[in-house]
């Protein structure tokens, strides 16, 4: 650029060809704008307000304005003395914006409200616009926003003026694609940082540890949090065989499987290992794995993560002990018991009944399942009855007791007590009702026997 300043004299003559159009009494002008936008910070907002300023100054526009596309239209992206009624974006078609972007070569219109121009009259018209010089910036052949210069007066621009936009485009269109690079690789490295700690949060968080083995040389490379898992020591070397050894010898077998399952169909797994400890007891490790694949496509290796479910798994194991001692006590009580649901479709009917229920009425577990809510009750307690069922559900009432006759398979009556309680959900509330239901026949029949003893006289009879 100084060597430009400086072999200019007078004139252009002296300038290199780039310049030869550019008027001599503007060169030092552009030769200094020029400068401005190649020392300018590679900053792409920047460098496009800066270019509009420049580009305003040296061809004494009204409005400049810088444009990039977006699908079918030119999006506004800055520009200077911008009038309040100029939309945020134009179709490309019909515009010489959307010619500049098209061919990736500079238009001059002289009268924009001509309809031979390559543009939209009545867009002009309504701006005030009466010719525009536009000016692509490309990268690789390719336009990836323009410059345009407008004026309210006709003719206002020509070559000499072109030849000027399109010098400081030129220099525009360099700085900007390093710019739009350095932005780039640093929004990308930025991203990567986040997505890292991200990552390393949500492995604080879960307990997540990292392991990964490549095919190619045998080697198996775990984080720290994956040492711990398997009681390993920092500093001890870590192999395929000192993994599994780490694991309960029933579950190598299944880790096998798993890896090669995930090279050969190329597809994830996942289990659950357990891995004795020191003390005696176990933990409980679930993997996950999924292969690892080549640049050429090609299985390379395998990595997961492993958790410790440890507490997730010793639950799962109380409540199956819970619900088998439940089952046992319900399918072994010597009175009979039922399950009966609270809410939904089966509001009121009989979950499950014991064998005790059935002796004690004749009926079986699934003719019971089948029964409309109340069916065993003598029509004169059944309101009574389902009105306490739904305050339970309603958990107005949690516990109740009742004497009543209920019916027996074979039609006669059986005398009974009642006792229910309301079992809750997880959420706690009301799922259904355990009911406890004691045969009375036996016992009305022995206060029976006792009160008619107590009223016989053995000597008169």
């Amino acid at each position: 650029l100084e060597s430009v300043v400086e072999g200019t004299g007078d004139g252009a003559e002296g300038a290199p060809p780039a310049f030869s159009g550019v008027p001599a009494d503007r060169l030092h002008a552009v030769v200094a704008a020029l400068r401005e936008v190649a020392t300018a910070p590679a900053e792409p907002d920047a460098l496009f307000d800066l270019a509009a300023r420049a580009v305003r100054d040296l061809l004494r526009a009204d409005t400049v304005v810088v444009a990039v596309p977006e699908g079918d239209r030119s999006v506004l992206r800055t520009g200077v003395a911008i009038p309040e009624n100029m939309p945020p974006s134009i179709p490309l078609a019909g515009t010489t914006a959307g010619a500049a972007f098209l061919t990736g070569r500079p238009v001059l219109v002289e009268d924009a409200y001509s309809a031979d121009a390559p543009t939209t009259p009545q867009l002009n018209r309504r701006m005030g616009f009466r010719s525009s010089v536009v000016v692509p910036l490309l990268d690789a052949g390719r336009a990836f926003a323009c410059v345009s210069a407008l004026s309210r007066r006709r003719g206002a621009f020509d070559e000499r003026d072109l030849a000027v936009l399109a010098l400081v485009t030129d220099v525009l269109s360099s700085r900007l694609a390093h710019a739009v690079a350095l932005s780039e690789r640093s929004k990308a490295s930025s991203a990567l940082r986040t997505t890292t700690q991200r990552l390393r949060a949500a492995q604080e968080l879960s307990g997540l540890g990292l392991w990964s083995w490549r095919q190619a040389t045998g080697e198996l490379t775990v984080d720290a949090r994956m040492r711990a898992l398997l009681g390993l020591a920092p500093e001890e070397e870590v192999t395929v065989n000192r993994v599994l050894g780490a694991m309960d010898p029933a579950d190598t077998a299944l880790v096998r499987s798993i890896g090669a399952r995930c090279l050969s169909e190329r597809v994830p797994g996942q289990g659950i290992v357990r891995v004795p400890l020191a003390d005696g007891s176990t933990r409980w490790l679930a993997f996950w794995a999924d292969v690892d694949l080549a640049p050429d496509g090609t299985p390379g290796g395998v990595w997961g993560v492993m958790q410790n479910v440890t507490e997730r798994e010793e639950a799962a194991a109380a409540l199956r002990t819970s619900e088998e001692h439940f089952r046992i006590s319900f399918d072994r009580a010597p009175v009979g018991m039922l399950l009966v649901r609270l809410g939904g479709d089966r509001h009121g009917r009989i979950l499950r009944a014991n064998p005790a229920w059935s002796a004690m009425l004749g009926f079986s577990e699934e003719e019971s399942q089948a029964m409309e809510p109340g069916a065993v009750l003598p029509p004169a307690e059944r309101p009574g009855a389902l009105d306490a069922v739904r305050r339970m559900q309603q958990g107005l009432l949690t516990r109740g007791t009742a004497e009543l006759r209920v019916r027996h398979r074979d039609g006669h009556e059986v005398d009974v007590r009642i006792e229910a309680a309301v079992a809750p959900d997880a959420q706690g509330r009301p799922s259904y009702v355990v009911c406890f239901v004691q045969d009375l026949t036996q016992q009305r029949r022995t206060q029976q026997e006792l009160e008619r003893l107590a009223l016989y006289d053995t000597l008169t009879g």
